[in-house]
């Protein structure tokens, strides 16, 4: 398998806001601190994580 060159990850991690990647994805973020909590809906159970 060919492994993305990590110029272009970079790239992508100054491009790309995780924030705006998760809420398109159809996950709430709420502010927690300096963090965001989304809830996973897909699963049985709420489980959080910060992003």
């Amino acid at each position: 398998m060919a492994r993305i060159p990590e110029n272009d990850i970079e790239q992508l991690k100054n491009e790309v806001s995780v924030e705006r990647l998760v809420e398109s994805a159809g996950i709430d973020l709420k502010k927690s601190g300096k963090d965001r909590i989304g809830v996973l809906k897909w699963t049985h159970q709420s489980r959080h994580f910060a992003a």
